[in-house]
């Protein structure tokens, strides 16, 4: 004959803060049938819905843990999708900066023409003939 199984007990040889486990203990027995929830929420001082809650993040968690993974170490390279959509997020990046310049740009053509041709000569690298720019008109 076998050994009994320690059920929630074993949660006592985990690592892990101790009220932690004092939490999942009290979950697992309510799970096992030897705690009822009003039981546990007293021992736990929660109210009913709070321990709902609980439970549901305890069960959630365990369902996470124990998904199947890929066996081995992640390689290093990403898939290629996600390659390109960190490609694409660089390009957007430089777009949007490129975009606000331009942005700018007309802005400062717009309300100051005169430094704008000045700016326009210089960028022009010198085929243009490069004077100093025009005074502001007085009104």
């Amino acid at each position: 004959m076998g050994r009994h199984p320690a059920g929630p007990n074993l949660v006592e040889g985990l690592d892990g803060p101790q009220e932690a486990k004092r939490r999942l203990k009290v979950i697992l027995e309510t799970v096992a049938g030897t705690h009822t929830i009003s039981e546990a929420c007293a021992e736990l001082s929660i109210s009913e819905a709070a321990f709902h809650e609980l439970r549901k993040q305890a069960l959630s968690a365990a369902v996470e843990g124990l998904a199947p993974r890929p066996v081995g170490r992640p390689r290093k390279d990403s898939d290629p999708e996600q390659r390109r959509i960190h490609e694409l997020e660089e390009q957007v990046f430089v777009l949007k900066k490129d975009l606000q310049a331009e942005r700018i740009r007309k802005e400062i053509a717009i309300a100051m023409p005169h430094l704008h041709e000045h700016l326009k000569e210089k960028q022009c690298g010198g085929a243009v003939k490069k004077t100093a720019p025009p005074q502001p008109q007085r009104q």
